[in-house]
């Protein structure tokens, strides 16, 4: 476990939905001494037939309840230092990374962090490669290393989604094996989540993985082999790079 020490103290962890923290790294964080958590969307997609096909009357009310889901997981594993951000949809993290990048650092001035735990920059999604990003960011502002972790990917545009593996393999990739005991919680935290157990049902719940995360070229796709992302192919990832390419411009002016 050595190899990852330096994750095991005051770690910010950066995720982009109320649930992304659970399924990454239930278990890991349950070991740290000093976690906060910053999720950078609220979780509830701008799109009204999803929260209305879920049974809910306005996005905000969605948004509500992933926020209490998260709260409440994050109990179980004795994380006290827990925020959300308000306000931004789903899958639309990529319009908000001023904004977003505010509230990140005010947190992280907060909290001190020894190192940073988000997303693998994949082509997943476009609000987890918008987390990479930022955590990078904030990363070099605080010069503490950055560490990552996969959650899904495709090689092509016809392929089924890959899950839990980094879309390019490294020798420096840590794979966590939890406890009986961090496994029965992180599967109470898991439990939590009622409102997304269809999607939490595709991860395997023991396997979390992780590795510092590579000097990562943001004006670059991750992966090449698709023009949108693999869940939400929609959007356009030359779109999500350029939102990188602007916030950087912004940021030193």
């Amino acid at each position: 476990m050595c190899a990852i020490d330096q994750l095991l103290r005051s770690t910010l962890v950066i995720v982009a939905h109320p649930d992304d923290e659970s399924i990454g790294c239930g278990a890991l964080l349950q070991r740290m001494s000093g976690p906060a958590v910053f999720v950078c969307t609220d979780g509830a997609p701008a799109l009204e037939r999803v929260w209305r096909h879920k049974g809910y009357h306005t996005r905000e009310d969605y948004a509500r309840r992933r926020a209490s889901e998260f709260h409440a997981a994050l109990g179980i594993a004795g994380v006290r230092d827990q925020y959300v951000m308000t306000g931004v949809p789903d899958q639309q993290l990529h319009r908000y990374l001023q904004q977003a990048a505010t509230c990140i650092e005010q947190c992280a001035n907060k909290n001190r962090p020894e190192a940073i735990l988000t997303h693998a920059y994949e082509g997943g999604h476009p609000d987890h490669d918008s987390c990479a990003f930022l955590a990078y960011q904030i990363g070099q502002r605080l010069s503490v290393p950055v560490w990552e972790m996969p959650f899904y990917h495709q090689t092509s545009t016809t392929s089924p989604l890959i899950y839990q593996q980094f879309l390019q393999t490294s020798q420096n990739e840590v794979s966590l094996s939890a406890s009986p005991a961090e496994m029965y919680r992180k599967e109470c935290m898991l439990r939590r989540h009622e409102t997304q157990a269809n999607v939490i049902s595709e991860f395997d719940k023991t396997r979390e993985l992780m590795r510092p995360q590579p000097s990562y070229d943001f004006t670059v796709s991750p992966n090449p082999a698709l023009h949108g992302f693999a869940v939400c192919s929609d959007i356009a990832i030359a779109d999500v790079l350029e939102s990188f390419h602007l916030a950087v411009q912004a940021a030193n002016r």
